[in-house]
């Protein structure tokens, strides 16, 4: 079962079971910062192993880990991938699309895989491994890959190791580059953040991944 924190005016800690958006989850409600130890110990023994995130920048719960959204803006690295191209009004037939990491990752493969009928073309770029992947791609797709001169049609994606300044970072810091994951049919608690429910909700197998919508941010 997942957790969540909440506020109370007043009082001592107690649990709260709440379901959001058709999920079982626990609640501890505080009133003072100094209950944070208690709550989370009472969650713990409850079988509570991660959080949903605050969106109020409340103190997290010592030892709870928050559920990341990178999972889930991984599992849709084709769509991030897509709609960046789209914002930089780059079309498809001239796109070169740079997959960088440690080594291809399922997640890596799986874009390169998606993309491939669609753009210029994939270049793997991974410390171990993705030469063996460049082949099968060109295996299965039939297309070179040709040097890449400059960076006016490219787009650079990060999906493991240290970040080199791409538009798309996928692991770390995660920068989406001005674009959104969301599920916007979803009522949501406003003191979660949002992007850690829907992974949540998605992982659950409450939500399927054609629900989740990518669009550019707000003010972007």
């Amino acid at each position: 079962m997942l957790g969540m924190l909440c506020w109370q005016e007043r009082g001592r800690v107690r649990l709260e079971r709440t379901r959001i958006a058709g999920m079982n989850v626990l609640c501890a409600c505080v009133s003072r910062d100094r209950q944070l130890a208690r709550a989370a110990k009472l969650l713990r023994r409850a079988g509570v192993r991660y959080v949903l995130e605050n969106a109020e920048g409340r103190p997290a719960l010592p030892g709870l880990p928050v559920v990341d959204a990178l999972p889930l803006y991984r599992a849709v690295a084709d769509r991030l991938i897509w709609e960046r191209l789209n914002m930089r009004k780059i079309a498809p037939e001239r796109a070169t699309v740079v997959l960088r990491g440690v080594y291809p990752d399922s997640e890596l493969a799986a874009a390169a895989r998606t993309l491939c009928p669609g753009v210029r073309q994939v270049v793997i770029e991974t410390d171990r491994g993705g030469q063996a992947l460049q082949r099968s791609l060109l295996r299965q797709f039939g297309v070179a890959v040709m040097p890449v001169k400059d960076g006016r049609d490219v787009l650079t994606v990060r999906f493991s190791g240290q970040n080199r300044g791409e538009e798309l970072n996928l692991c770390g810091q995660v920068d989406l580059g001005g674009l959104s994951v969301d599920a916007p049919h979803l009522v949501l608690p406003e003191t979660l953040v949002r992007a850690s429910t829907v992974c949540a909700l998605w992982q659950a197998g409450l939500l399927e991944l054609p629900q989740i919508r990518v669009s550019r941010a707000a003010g972007k």
